[in-house]
């Protein structure tokens, strides 16, 4: 219990001119002023101490898994025992940097004859990952203002999880064609055993169409003979598979946040023609590898996002602590692997990483949000009427 040494010495000035006024002006209305003085204080503490003992909370929300945009409404209910009023109650929901919320305000109640009363406040989401919410504290209060006591308790934080958006890549995008694209395929081809394609790739068998398929799979020639739209299933390998990696910094979050959107909506394209895509990002504190073959790959992959939480840095770094932490964090790219890097921002970093994977055989590319390049290797990337372009 803390004490509020302002509040204190207010009370006690009060106490010495209620007797000072007993001794020198109206004794018996200066003695009846003291005892209500310091009986109200007394009261007003046990009270506290009661509701101390007593008081009871929860806090729900409305769904701890949403999609950016989607409204998140924390509900507080407080509940007590007996018909004595309770302290003074004050509370305040805690929001995160995913979300937002039009008001800031801190709430205090007391609760008299019924037995709860129920609080509740609407955030948006605004960006995707992990992170937390509920009601980081409440402080119990006696009338007077002078004791004060604070009730931290973990189930009042609830975690969340906000899916990412997976943008449409602009049809007449070069760049996500080129990647597509790179299989070569052979409408003579009418039997099921697996044929190279010229960058490598194994072959495919068919499979009936079904409704967001992509028409460069449809086998015109074996569908016309059968009677049925059929298309190409791929299967494929380590060698015939895209590689996209992503990078993140703290200092550029909203970046970051693009960035990494704009690799899934590329990779939804190679997930409707089933082509084969390693995606490594750094998750859980760790970087992992996902597989994606198809669009239930990539809903995995997404729902494993929520996971994704790089936060804008804290003010209360030190600066040697701050230049640290603004470094962009890359993963390992295999040997001799092509591939893509999305990043945040082009900078010095990155130009040094593309150098040397290229003299190390692998000749990535890169996709960043914004910074100043020449590099022919790099592209920025950009919303074009509501979808991801890249740069030529």
């Amino acid at each position: 219990m803390k004490i509020n040494i302002k509040s204190l010495l207010a009370y006690l000035f009060i106490v010495a001119v209620s007797v000072l006024f007993m001794l020198f002006l109206d004794g018996p209305g200066g003695t009846y002023l003291v005892i209500v003085t310091v009986a109200g204080l007394l009261i007003s503490l046990g009270i506290l101490l009661w509701t101390k003992r007593t008081l009871s909370f929860s806090v729900k929300l409305s769904e701890d898994v949403l999609n950016k945009g989607d409204v998140l409404r924390v509900e507080l209910t407080l509940r007590k025992q007996g018909i004595i009023p309770t302290s003074l109650i004050k509370f305040c929901f805690s929001d995160c940097m995913l979300l937002i919320s039009d008001t800031k305000e801190s709430y205090t109640t007391i609760i008299f004859g019924h037995d709860e009363e129920t609080a509740e406040k609407c955030f948006k989401a605004c960006f995707f990952g992990s992170g937390r919410t509920g009601v980081d504290k409440i402080v119990l209060s006696d009338y007077f203002g002078l004791f004060r006591y604070e009730i931290i308790d973990r189930s009042l934080i609830r975690n969340i999880r906000i899916y990412p958006d997976i943008p449409e890549v602009s049809g007449k995008d070069s760049f996500a064609r080129s990647l597509t694209d790179a299989v070569a395929f052979d409408d003579n081809e009418e039997t099921t055993r697996a044929a190279d394609s010229i960058c490598g790739t194994p072959g495919y068998e068919h499979r009936k169409y079904n409704p967001g398929d992509n028409l460069k799979l449809i086998n015109w020639k074996l569908s016309a003979k059968r009677g049925e739209l059929l298309v190409r299933k791929l299967e494929g390998t380590g060698n015939g598979e895209q590689l996209f990696a992503l990078a993140f910094d703290n200092f550029h979050f909203a970046e970051s946040q693009f960035a990494a959107e704009a690799m899934l909506g590329l990779i939804m394209n190679f997930a409707k023609a089933e082509l084969p895509v390693r995606v490594i990002v750094f998750l859980d504190n760790n970087w992992i590898e996902r597989e994606v073959n198809n669009i239930s790959d990539l809903q995995q992959l997404r729902y494993d996002m929520t996971s994704y939480n790089i936060f804008p840095l804290s003010s209360s770094l030190s600066p040697e602590e701050r230049r640290e932490a603004r470094k962009m964090k890359y993963p390992d790219i295999p040997d001799g692997e092509n591939g893509v890097i999305f990043a945040p921002v082009y900078n010095e970093t990155l130009s040094a990483l593309l150098e040397r994977l290229l003299a190390e055989g692998t000749e990535c590319q890169a996709a960043v949000c914004g910074g100043e390049f020449t590099d022919d290797r790099v592209r920025r990337i950009f919303l074009d009427g509501g979808n991801v372009r890249f740069s030529e």
